[in-house]
């Protein structure tokens, strides 16, 4: 029996409504997006703008990537006891004005101390160590308010004084702006009265950063590193350089989780998942000519043995699920720092993504709260102590 003409027909009209539908809504989609943050401005020699935005890989791997953002609503009530916390929390100063770039910092304090040690010696107090927290967020966004509860939750587990700057992101500056910031951040602490007053110690300080903040914690802690060194060579004719040493000598060590190491090779990355255009990476880094310069894989390269010697250890911290920044950015740079002899450990989590290692660690009985929360005061205590991670 022939099947009859009209269905044949009807089916045929379900096909191709179901296929517009399948084209068009990743399509309008990634034309919706690209009306808000731009079109395309970096084509390759030889490609239209439109043509490569249009692509049909890349425009597949965008919509993967907004599905992934989608996916981030599940951490909204974390978000909304996040602001409450911040609101409500009496163990912090917030807004303190430091560098010279504008920008404000929080300082954190465990609960359990007297907020009123300006009445005290400090002299006769358990100087309290300090962890420096950078955190992520593509160089483009985030905020100190927003960790307020990972700040308390590591000052009170830590014993230590934490503190959380504002960093000059993207388009207010760019990377050198941000490396200045976190130079500016550990001089204020050399100096703070509120430190002092807190019975901080300024010449025990750990840097801890998040994806963008890891990058960051390791490049400045690197670019100290090649300062420092002229002063060998002339130190009352450059301040700059006893300043490099002064702060770098108080880094007794780098905690960075889900860091990006090699920016050229993340551009690669960011190219493969279609969103390089959209990513302020690339402007953030002065252009892709620079890219190496604001490489701490590659910067390492550059340093000499006496540079090398000045370097603090090193923990990097990676999840094997990050499908934003892939776990081959850390083993390369953990690869990279033992070649040179700088003492590093590295941390591997299994299943771990990106933000969750970070956003879990903010609550109890969060999946990952656990694991990360050990690892980092472990180690971070272990760094305090003087000890090789």
């Amino acid at each position: 029996m022939r099947p009859h003409p009209g269905g044949l027909d009807k089916l045929g009209r379900y096909v191709i409504r179901a296929s517009l539908l399948g084209l068009g809504v990743p399509y309008c989609l990634v034309i919706a997006l690209y009306c808000v943050v731009g079109w395309p401005n970096t084509s390759q020699p030889g490609e239209g703008k439109y043509q490569r935005a249009l692509h049909p890989t890349r425009v597949l791997n965008l919509n993967y990537v907004f599905m992934q953002q989608v996916g981030m609503v599940r951490f909204l009530p974390l978000y909304y006891r996040i602001r409450k916390f911040y609101s409500d929390a009496e163990s912090v100063e917030t807004d303190v004005p430091f560098g010279r770039n504008g920008n404000t910092l929080d300082v954190w304090w465990p609960t359990d101390t007297d907020s009123s040690v300006n009445d005290k010696d400090p002299s006769q107090q358990r100087r309290k160590p300090i962890l420096v927290y950078v955190y992520g967020g593509a160089w483009m966004a985030g905020d100190k308010n927003l960790y307020g509860l990972l700040a308390q939750s590591l000052a009170d587990k830590l014993g230590a004084i934490v503190c959380v700057p504002n960093y000059s992101i993207y388009p207010k500056g760019i990377v050198t702006d941000m490396l200045n910031d976190l130079v500016d951040t550990m001089a204020w602490i050399k100096t703070s009265e509120l430190i002092t007053s807190l019975g901080g110690d300024p010449e025990q300080i750990v840097m801890c950063g998040h994806s963008a903040g890891g990058h960051l914690s390791a490049l400045v802690t690197l670019n100290l590193a090649q300062r420092s060194a002229t002063e060998a060579i002339n130190s009352k004719a450059n301040e700059s350089a006893l300043e490099a040493s002064s702060v770098l000598s108080s880094i007794r060590g780098v905690i960075a989780i889900s860091g990006v190491f090699d920016i050229r090779d993340h551009y690669g990355f960011e190219s493969w998942r279609g969103v390089e255009d959209l990513s302020g990476m690339w402007r953030v880094m002065e252009g892709r000519d620079n890219f190496d310069k604001y490489s701490p894989t590659l910067v390492l390269k550059d340093l000499d043995t006496q540079q090398i010697a000045k370097l603090p250890p090193f923990v990097l911290v990676h999840g094997t699920e990050d499908g934003t920044v892939p776990l081959s950015a850390s083993e390369k740079f953990a690869a990279a720092l033992s070649h040179h002899g700088v003492s590093v450990a590295m941390a591997i989590i299994q299943g771990g993504g990106h933000a969750p290692l970070v956003l879990d660690m903010m609550e109890e009985g969060r999946h990952y709260h656990k694991e990360m929360t050990t690892i980092v005061v472990e180690h971070a205590q272990r760094l305090f102590q003087g000890g090789e991670s």
